[in-house]
């Protein structure tokens, strides 16, 4: 089992636009990572407190993911990422760290360059 990590950012506090990026999001880190759906064990969301229309895991419902789904509410931090939603994938594949492509998209790409291949 593996964790990959990734977030995204959103351009306004909407359904749409967090159905939009939580499905950007996953789909990057399953084409990067030579993943599917069914490798999933679960994900785990976290929101920025700016994002109140929706859950990201409802999101990832929506999109078909039906593993163990979570979210919950990033801590107010000052001087955070606005608009962030971040995600943390436990995964059902044998691979090295240095095979893992942690993704990070949008405004989140600032968050942690080191992880960007």
């Amino acid at each position: 089992m593996i964790a990959l990590r990734g977030a995204v950012t959103v351009e306004a506090d909407t359904e749409k636009d967090v159905t939009e990026a939580v499905s950007e999001l996953l789909e990057e880190i399953s084409v990067k990572n030579k993943i599917n759906k069914d490798d999933i064990i679960c994900l785990m969301f976290s929101q920025t407190g700016d994002i109140k229309s929706f859950y990201p895991a409802a999101a990832a419902r929506k999109r078909g993911f039906n593993c163990a789904l979570y979210s919950s509410a990033e801590p107010d931090v000052f001087g955070s990422l606005p608009l962030c939603i971040r995600v943390m994938a436990l995964v059902d594949i044998d691979r090295t760290k240095e095979e893992i492509n942690h993704v990070y998209l949008k405004g989140a790409a600032k968050l942690r360059p080191d992880l960007i291949k």
